[in-house]
């Protein structure tokens, strides 16, 4: 039994040491200013949490491509030491902060993080904001004239633009209307009841007296009415828009003539579910936007979102470029060395 025991113990501890061995195993050496090893065990982290998001296996390819990755940020990170490019932990977090903040007021990192691993970045949270703030200081401190040199769109590029894409420009027929509603997500038939005898009793009211409706509306807006109010808002004839007010709704708001008031209707979309007063406010057919146009809900024009877009595309692609050109002077510098060619663990 005691020699059983002995030989189990060994057994154990030589699957255990050929198992750390493997995962330890070198799968690459990077020096730029120093020797840094890239071993199976991180490369298998950042594979592992790529197809965990991808809810299937990297292919060769994209095994080599996360390698590649690894390799510049260790190549460039080694060139911010050398070149005495650091980062603040108060930067790092207004990094973070701001990328955050664009996910909407309720994002959190974890949700930055999956937003990272889905863009293919393997990084720590904290790394990759580091990463993002030194490459920042660098094209501010070191490339700053090639981002001076960014021209600015032409009048012929924006109508060019604008003419290949015109279709982006096209807006359907649209409805401005107010309302007055109750809202009847998950009530019973008893509420349905009540709140259709509750419209129908302004609805009455409205017909003697058109100048009612403005009336009602401004009473609901603060709230502590038996309905709600809402005044003056586009709705576009879409299936977008039959999803989030229902067939009925979206009917009234283009069969209704401007100035008019409908009979209670029911809404049952996801927005809305329940029963409405509308007023037809305003009704415009579909068209195409002019270059001169404001664009819906924005205070510039057509010709100045397209001003815009393009010239961000050229400021991305020279950031890109300028991204390029570092990291292909960087491994031209540095000595890499790759062990493991087929990245098979």
């Amino acid at each position: 039994m005691r020699r059983s025991l002995v030989s189990l113990c060994l057994l154990l501890a030589a699957v255990a040491l050929q198992a750390q061995t493997t995962i330890d195993t070198p799968v690459a050496t990077v020096r730029l200013t120093r020797q840094e090893v890239i071993s199976q065990r991180s490369l298998k982290t950042d594979f592992d949490r790529l197809e965990t998001v991808a809810k299937r296996k990297l292919t060769p390819e994209e095994r080599r491509q996360v390698l590649d990755m690894r390799i510049n940020n260790a190549l460039f990170f080694q060139f911010c030491e050398r070149e005495k490019i650091t980062a603040t932990d108060a930067e790092l977090n207004a990094q973070i902060s701001s990328m955050r903040s664009q996910l909407g007021p309720s994002a959190t990192d974890a949700n930055l993080e999956q937003v990272l691993r889905a863009r293919g970045i393997t990084l720590d949270l904290k790394v990759w904001a580091r990463q993002q703030v030194l490459l920042q200081k660098y094209i501010q401190t070191k490339q700053a004239d090639r981002l001076k040199a960014i021209a600015q769109p032409t009048a012929d590029e924006i109508i060019k633009e604008y003419e290949f894409n015109k279709k982006d420009y096209f807006l359907p027929e649209m409805a401005r209307v107010s309302m007055i509603y109750v809202d009847l997500k998950d009530k019973g038939a008893e509420d349905r009841k009540k709140a259709l005898e509750t419209l129908n009793g302004l609805s009455s009211q409205i017909k003697a007296n058109p100048e009612k409706f403005g009336e009602f509306v401004t009473r609901a807006l603060p709230g502590g009415m038996p309905y709600k109010a809402s005044s003056k808002f586009t709705l576009p004839k879409t299936a977008d828009a039959v999803r989030a007010f229902g067939q009925k709704f979206t009917d009234a708001a283009f069969t209704v003539k401007p100035g008019r008031v409908s009979d209670p209707i029911e809404s049952a979309g996801a927005q809305l579910t329940g029963y409405a007063i509308l007023r037809v406010e305003e009704q415009s057919p579909e068209r195409f936007l002019g270059l001169a146009d404001l664009i819906p809900g924005q205070s510039r024009t057509v010709q100045q979102l397209i001003q815009y877009k393009l010239g961000m595309e050229r400021l991305q692609n020279t950031l890109d470029q300028i991204e390029n050109d570092l990291l292909k002077q960087l491994r031209s510098e540095a000595t890499i060395k790759i062990v493991d060619e087929k990245l098979e663990f």
